[in-house]
C-alpha cells in the first residue's frame, strides 16, 4: 500500500484556523473524489476522452493539495500531466496508482477522525485543554520518548524497546496522533523490528513520513524541535 503524505497544519491555516472548517472541507473533498471524480476519470480514459480526465484530474489535484493531501495530489498530477497533452494512452496505471492512493487518504482521514474524537473525549470535549496538554506534549515529551526509543534500538534492549513503545503509544492516544499510535503498537508486538518510523535513518526526526503532519527534518535543537511540536499541534487542532 502506498504512503501517504499529509500536511494538515498547513491546511488549518489555509482555513484561517478553524477546525470545523478544516473537517468540512477534507470529509467533501474526498468524498466528492471517491463517488463522482474518480468514476468519470477512470470512464474517460477507458472512452479516450482526455478532456474529460484532464478537468476531473486537475480538479483533485488542487483540491488536495489545499486540505494537505500531498500524495493524492502528485498522483493526480501524474495523470493530469498525460491525459494534458491529449492522450490517454498508457493512462489505466496513473488511474489505479491514484485510486489506490485515494483509499489510502481515506482510511488515514477515518482513523484520525476517530484518534482525534477519542483524545477530546479524554478531555470532556474541552478543546483549549486539549490543545494545553497536546502542545506540551508534542514539544517535549513525544520528541524525548522517540529519543529513548531510538537508543533502546541502538542498544539492542528489549525491554527498554518495550517501555519506550508504551510510553509512546500512550502520548500519541493522548494527543490523537493516529499512525504514531499504531506504529508505536507494532513495536510492542514485535519489539525486534527496526524503528517505529523509519525516514532519513531516525526515528526520532522521522515522522514527517507525513501521516501526522510532522515535519521529521527538525530532530536536532531546541529550536527544530520546537517547530516539529508546532507541527503536531497544528494537525491536532485540525482535527480537533
Amino acid at each position: 500500500m502506498s504512503p501517504v503524505e499529509v500536511d494538515l497544519a498547513t491546511a488549518l491555516e489555509r482555513c484561517s484556523g478553524s477546525m470545523e472548517l478544516l473537517n468540512q472541507v477534507v470529509s467533501e473533498t474526498l468524498t466528492k473524489a471517491e463517488a463522482e471524480q474518480m468514476p468519470m476519470i477512470r470512464k474517460a480514459v477507458s472512452e479516450g476522452d482526455s478532456q474529460t480526465a484532464h478537468f476531473h484530474a486537475h480538479s483533485i489535484k488542487g483540491a488536495s493539495a489545499t486540505i494537505g493531501f500531498d500524495s493524492l495530489s502528485k498522483a493526480a498530477k501524474a495523470l493530469d500531466d498525460l491525459v494534458r497533452t491529449g492522450s490517454t494512452e498508457n493512462a489505466q496505471e496513473l488511474v489505479d496508482n491514484m485510486e489506490e492512493s485515494l483509499k489510502v487518504c481515506l482510511e488515514y482521514w477515518q482513523d484520525h477522525e476517530s484518534a482525534m474524537n477519542s483524545a477530546l473525549e479524554r478531555c470532556s470535549d474541552d478543546q483549549e485543554l486539549f490543545l494545553e496538554i497536546a502542545k506540551e506534549m508534542a514539544k517535549d515529551v513525544v520528541p524525548e520518548q522517540l529519543q529513548a526509543l531510538e537508543s533502546a534500538l541502538a542498544d539492542n534492549d528489549v525491554g527498554g524497546v518495550q517501555t519506550s513503545a508504551q510510553q509512546l503509544k500512550d502520548a500519541s492516544e493522548t494527543i490523537g496522533a493516529s499512525v504514531l499510535m499504531k506504529s508505536a503498537s507494532s513495536k510492542l508486538l514485535r519489539p525486534s523490528a527496526q524503528p517505529v518510523v523509519q525516514v532519513a535513518g531516525s526515528p526520532s526526526g522521522a515522522l514527517r513520513q507525513g501521516r501526522d503532519g510532522w515535519d521529521g527534518r527538525d530532530s536536532r535543537g531546541d529550536e527544530r524541535r520546537s517547530r516539529q511540536g508546532l507541527r503536531v499541534l497544528g494537525v491536532c487542532r485540525a482535527v480537533g
